[in-house]
């Protein structure tokens, strides 16, 4: 008996997806992580229930794990917050990118920015960190879409940089 054929099989898009993510869907993996009652008032203690919830599964994971953590997690919709170490300086690594990321959609959502536009590789861009820019010359150009795809998916650290260059840092920094 002969096996039906199958289609081939895919890889995977390595192009992300531009659009945000439903808000339903944050909360729902929110949800996942601090259990039921995202949405919750206040506990008796006058603190948001998520916050304790959070704060406790953040004591286990820095009890069993070597090093150090810290986190800030600030709920946009009602700007309640969660503090773990977060009094110390911390290198932001490659966090840095999403909110990067977010700046420059939000430019391209008020059309202030298009995909399709280019930057050009300058030599003070270059920085030590991940992905394969850092092999190509100065004077080649981008798109932001390319940029944005080096940035989040290879961690490109030259890539986040350059988007960081256009954007200007204040204008970041200010959000």
């Amino acid at each position: 008996m002969t096996e039906p054929a199958t289609e081939p099989a895919t890889e995977p898009s390595r192009t992300p997806s531009l659009a945000p993510p439903a808000a339903s869907s944050a909360t729902a993996a929110l949800e996942d992580v601090l259990g039921d009652g995202f949405d919750e008032g206040l506990d008796p203690s006058g603190r948001p229930p998520w916050t304790l919830r959070l704060e406790e599964r953040l004591a286990a994971i820095d009890a069993r794990l070597p090093g150090e953590l810290g986190v800030y997690v600030k709920r946009l919709q009602d700007g309640t917050t969660l503090r773990w170490e977060s009094d110390q300086r911390w290198y932001l690594a490659s966090t840095v990118k999403i909110p990067v990321a977010i700046a420059v959609l939000e430019k391209v959502d008020a059309g202030e920015l298009s995909l399709e536009q280019r930057l050009e590789l300058r030599e003070t861009d270059f920085v030590d960190g991940a992905g394969d820019l850092k092999t190509r010359s100065p004077g080649e150009d981008f798109t932001i879409a390319e940029l944005l795809e080096r940035s989040i998916v290879d961690s490109d650290s030259i890539a986040t940089d350059m988007l960081i260059r256009h954007l200007g840092v204040e204008r970041l920094n200010a959000r």
